[in-house]
């Protein structure tokens, strides 16, 4: 085959070579024909040109001297180019006729010598082919005998293996029947010898036996009433000493269990049992090891009188579950369960107790307690107050004071202020009590009807929520109870089940508001109440002193200025006099107002008609559906409410030290409520505006696992240090069992949470602006006016904290359940706000063009349209095509990125949604993913239909300050130092330096970041929460496949600030601009124009002042002279006017 191709390859280049002269001859041919053709032109064009002058000459001069010119001429051209002599027409043209025949002959040359070069290769391809065809026959001959040798030498293999295995099998079946045959010889005579051996062992062990039988009977009988044997006795329910046939009648333990399943519900009846039971129990190991003690070396421990301590608080704990009370569970029964553990704990055996029976004893009583700390108890029974709730006070205080209730006296009385916290306990647990109960009411009728009450279903989950200890399914290990019974429907059952004795509160209930219509004002029950009516009536009362609260601070001037005071404002809102005139009237103005409707009433035959506003018909027309009044009204009162769900789900719900839940809606902190519904709309959309941001933050950061450096599972609340608390407690972080069960410590500083320090406004990276005002005179001395486009980051504001130790999953789920509401992102559709930070401008883009490729979303076409009519309805249709527009926004602003398809993409082409795509591309070298979710999204995810022509105002002027905010924040990622933020691959900084972080550099591609991750990059996050992001999808990013660094988001950020599509978006916006200007600017250089011509014409010419005359009707009125006239006021300055001068 080798030779075969080198043959072809010389056959090949001969005929290159053969040919090759004749190619580069017929190129100059050809170039001398193109020459040859010029010249022939140029000819042709000379004598065209003699042509035209003659006949020129022949219109402009006497005719009979051109005709005898022309004739001349004439005569001249055909001597020289029609005599004997070549004129040089005909030389070229015959010069071309030459050529061209030449050129005839080269094809004819070119055929013969291509047949001759087939000939040439089918003659090869012959030869080839009978080497080929010989060379198969030697291979297929060799290939037989190679096979039949082989075939030849297997079978003999196979013979001589088989003959092989024959031999050795029949020489080891030889051997085995001789080896056997020997064994059973020798078997045989052992066996003989060992039985006669054995019978003699036997006989003197029957004689042994029947002389100790007496002494192991004794001794038997010793350990059924001792030791283990009788510690197991013991605990089998008869005691160590019993003699005698065990019956049911003498088994405690029997009894006992026979009691359980007659009425095992009632504690108090099987406390008998149980004493009987752990009596003797106690008692045999108290003998036990006063025995043991007598026969052994003094101890160091007393364990009799620890036993006895033990079993005299047992039967002090089991004689106050006996007692018939209203609750057996109560604060003193806690004190006693603690005093048992104290006891049981410090039981501590030894390897050297006197006995082994301690440990197990210790072990059951720290288990019987364990099973008693789960019952439910009632904490605050029995508890006694520190101090008096109510002082008397003098008459000239009698307007501070209250009427004790129940007094029969003149005498007035005031809270003191432990009256006072108890009362706001109560108040807050009404709050809290009214909104669970209300939520099991609701569920547990449909819902949760079926659910069993335990860790696994949902209705446990919301029980174990409520602070409730919940069991598992398997078994009874929690607070409440576990059975197939103990379902959602009892829960319901229970809840409205009527209740008794309620003679003294049903007249009340009867009158009390919360009992009547809110439709007909009529009674909605005469009877039997339930816990749910109580409730209402309570909470009806505490809304009352929630409105009062707010009439006393009418004055107020104080605005919120953080997280915490603005969800505090928001929980009040609803409970102000401004807020039924705010739903009423705040923004119906702002939606369509519908037809009003005609009431047609009759009266005594008197026909009367009336219009009215039906305030449910009021609606917005914002993309992709119309929102209706309900939906904004119910969005505003989600928030009212919810808001005080988040403020108690991280700071509590108050103790001595700290705000009481009830004051969060009462407006003890003083903040001011508009008077006028508009002014309470612009306020309320501000908070939103400035609340929305930091909530959004913590819900997605509390969310997010460790892994991605979240904080799910950091902790919050009283006593959890922040950054800026001292140490001055060290835990011990090892821990080594010793024999005498001392551990072996080291101390560690106490760790700190992030997410507390983010809560006090003490995190690093960050810390929030000092805020001090807000709405049109909002202050804030720390926004950097060198960076445009950061936004004012609100500070948390949370202090004083009073809830148990939480962690950050749990501020998720109330977040989750605040922004669970699709109508409150149509709040901020009602007063469009003009994007002037880097995040609001981020999420107006990708909001206004989200859709625009996708040809079956009928919403963003509807928004396309409307920007589209607007388009031409601004440029009174002088822009064609308004898509030019759109298309540009959309290839900028990139809706394609929705549909991601995982292809390359071009550097030059990249768009802004490629910051933000729901999944990265997985192709190399393209650097699409979610890295950037802004904060502000929700103030745009609605567009108003009616705000079209702002939204293309804003869409035409504000590019390039979104480009502008966007490298700020290109170069401040640029200027993290890893070094200060302690990444460890980064601390030498020899290849990721300050002012270059995440640059890739073409000759130095590896001096990058050498962070794993972007979200592993320590510095990256505070940065994009300094410019109002956050991560798009963390746990995307940090991908251990393929994460995204630091570099990807450089470049790729970097992509987009230098695309083509912004360049245009930039081209086309001017364009725009142009076109609506264009017949303007004309108008006006036309006036300037004309202003100018006729200022030249009153410079060189007198004025004629349209003819205006003197009062003496003078002839020459009509030639005063202009800078006279101009000047006639100021007789001395003539020389100011010169330049009027003819």
């Amino acid at each position: 085959m080798h030779k075969c191709d080198a043959a072809i390859d010389a056959i090949a280049d001969k005929v290159t070579d053969k040919y090759r002269l004749p190619f580069s001859k017929l190129r100059e041919w050809s170039e001398g024909i193109e020459a040859n053709i010029h010249r022939l032109l140029s000819e042709y064009s000379k004598t065209g040109e003699f042509m035209h002058r003659y006949l020129y000459d022949l219109k402009t001069e006497f005719l009979d001297t051109q005709l005898a010119k022309i004739h001349y001429n004439l005569y001249a051209l055909k001597n020289e180019e029609f005599s004997h002599t070549q004129g040089r027409i005909q030389s070229a043209i015959k010069t071309v006729i030459a050529i061209v025949e030449n050129l005839e002959t080269v094809p004819s040359d070119v055929r013969e010598k291509r047949r001759k070069a087939d000939e040439l290769m089918k003659k090869l391809k012959i030869d080839v082919e009978s080497i080929v065809i010989g060379i198969d026959l030697a291979i297929i001959t060799a290939d037989q005998t190679l096979t039949k040798t082989i075939n030849d030498f297997v079978e003999e293999l196979v013979k001589c293996e088989k003959m092989c295995k024959q031999a050795v099998d029949d020489l080891r079946n030889n051997m085995l029947n001789q080896i056997k045959a020997s064994f059973l010889i020798v078997t045989s005579s052992v066996q003989q010898l060992f039985a006669t051996e054995r019978q003699a062992d036997l006989r003197a062990l029957e004689m042994l036996v029947e002389s100790q039988s007496i002494i192991i009977d004794g001794l038997i009988s010793n350990a059924m009433r001792t030791g283990v044997i009788g510690s197991m006795k013991t605990l089998s329910g008869v005691p160590a000493g019993h003699k005698g046939d065990v019956t049911e009648e003498h088994n405690l333990l029997m009894q006992l269990r026979k009691k359980m399943e007659e009425d095992g519900e009632k504690v108090a009846e099987l406390v008998p049992y149980v004493r009987a039971y752990l009596r003797p129990i106690i008692v045999y190991n108290k003998d036990e090891i006063e025995r043991l003690i007598a026969s052994h070396p003094s101890p160091s421990t007393d364990y009799p009188s620890q036993l006895k301590a033990i079993f005299d608080k047992l039967v002090e704990l089991l004689n106050h579950l006996e007692k018939d009370k209203l609750y057996n569970y109560d604060h003193n029964f806690v004190d006693l369960l603690a005093s048992l553990n104290s006891l049981v704990d410090s039981l501590s055996p030894s390897f050297t107790s006197p006995s082994p029976l301690l440990a197990p004893l210790k072990a059951g009583l720290s288990k019987f307690a364990e099973q008693l700390g789960r019952a439910y108890v009632n904490r605050y029974s029995g508890k006694r107050f520190n101090g008096a709730l109510l002082k008397e006070v003098e008459d000239s205080d009698s307007k501070k004071a209250v009427p004790a209730l129940k007094q029969k006296s003149e005498k007035k009385y005031d809270l003191t202020p432990e009256g006072r916290n108890c009362a706001k306990v109560c108040l807050t647990i009404v709050e809290m009590v009214k909104g669970e109960l209300d939520v099991l009411r609701e569920k547990c009728k449909l819902d949760w009807h079926s659910k069993q009450i335990d860790r696994i279903s949902v209705l446990g989950s919301f029980l174990s929520d409520c602070g409730y200890v919940v069991s598992n399914r398997d078994k009874q290990d929690g607070e409440l109870r576990r059975s197939d019974q103990m379902m959602g429907s009892h829960i319901h059952a229970k809840i409205r089940q009527a209740l008794t004795n309620v003679e003294n509160i049903k007249t009340h209930l009867l009158k009390c508001k919360s009992n009547e219509d809110e439709k007909t004002g009529r009674e909605k029950k005469s009877d039997k109440f339930h816990v749910l009516d109580v409730l209402a009536c309570l909470h009806c009362h505490l809304e009352t002193y929630y409105t009062l609260g707010h009439m006393a601070s009418l004055t107020a001037k104080r605005n919120p200025c953080s997280v915490y005071e603005m969800l505090v404002w928001c929980a009040g809102l609803h409970y102000n006099s401004v807020y039924e005139i705010f739903v009423r009237d705040g923004f119906t103005g702002l939606m369509e107002k519908p037809k009003k409707k005609i009431i047609q009433a009759s009266d005594d035959g008197l026909e009367l008609d009336a219009e009215y506003d039906d305030l449910t018909a009021y609606y917005v027309d914002v993309f992709p559906s119309k929102i209706r009044y309900d939906h904004i009204h119910s969005a505003i009162n989600h928030i009212c409410a919810t808001s005080h769900d988040v403020l108690t789900r991280i700071i509590g719900h108050g103790d001595e030290y700290t705000t009481y839940g009830v004051d969060f809606c009462n407006n003890s902190l003083k903040f001011r409520y508009p008077t006028s519904a508009e002014e309470c709309l612009d306020m309320f959309l501000d908070i939103l505006r400035r609340l929305f941001p930091p909530l959004k933050y913590l819900e997605t950061q509390c969310s997010t696992a460790a892994r991605e450096y979240g904080w799910a599972g950091c902790h919050y609340g009283k006593d959890v240090q922040t950054t800026n608390w001292p140490c001055n407690e060290h835990s011990s972080t090892k821990v080594t069992c010793q024999p005498n069960g001392q551990a072996k410590c080291e101390p560690n500083c106490q760790p700190k949470s992030p997410l507390m320090s983010y809560l006090n406004d003490c995190l690093p990276g960050h810390l929030p602006h000092a805020l001090t005002d807000i709405g049109c005179k909002a202050k804030c001395t720390t926004c950097p006016r060198s960076t445009p486009g950061m936004p004012c980051l609100t500070p948390l504001g949370f202090r004083g904290f009073s809830g148990t130790k939480r962690e950050g999953r749990d501020i998720s789920d109330v977040l989750g359940k605040f922004f669970d509401n699709g109508n409150l992102k149509v709040l901020f559709s009602l007063q469009a706000k003009t994007p002037s930070t880097l995040p609001e401008h981020f999420g107006f883009a990708l909001s206004f063009v989200k859709g625009w490729s996708d040809v079956t979303d009928t919403r963003n076409h509807s928004i396309k349209q409307s920007i589209e009519a607007s388009i031409a309805d601004r440029s009174i249709n002088l822009y064609e095509p308004p898509s030019t527009l759109t298309d540009k926004l959309r290839d900028a602003y990139g809706s394609k990125h929705i549909p991601h398809l995982n292809k390359p993409h071009l550097s030059v082409y990249a768009d802004l949604s490629s910051l933000a795509v729901a999944k990265p591309c997985s192709v190399k070298d393209v650097n699409c993913a979610p890295y950037l979710s802004s904060l502000c999204i929700d103030s745009y995810h609605h567009l108003a239909k009616k705000q079209s022509n702002t939204y293309l105002s804003w869409s035409i002027y504000l590019p390039w300050t979104f480009w502008d905010l966007l490298n700020n924040l290109y170069n401040a990622f640029c200027s993290i130092n890893c070094q200060d933020w302690g990444c460890r691959g980064c601390l030498r900084g020899d290849k990721c330096k300050k002012g270059e972080h995440g640059v890739v550099d073409e000759d130095k591609p590896s001096a990058i970041c050498q962070c794993r991750s972007i979200v592993d990059c320590k510095g990256v996050a505070p940065t994009l929460y300094q410019y109002g992001f956050v991560f798009g999808e963390a746990s995307t990013l940090n991908d251990k496949a393929s994460p995204k660094t630091c570099s990807d988001f450089c470049s790729q950020l970097k992509n987009v600030l230098h695309s083509k599509y912004f360049e245009r978006l930039f081209e086309e916006c001017d364009n725009f601009l142009w076109k609506i200007r264009e017949p303007f600017s004309y108008l006006v250089l036309a006036l300037w124009l004309f202003s100018f011509l006729y200022l030249l014409h009153i410079m060189v010419i007198r004025l004629d002042l349209l003819h205006i005359k003197s009062h003496l009707h003078s002839p020459s009125s009509h030639r005063i002279a202009a800078q006279s006239l101009l000047a006639a006021a100021r007789v001395n300055k003539l020389n100011r006017v010169f330049y009027l001068q003819p």
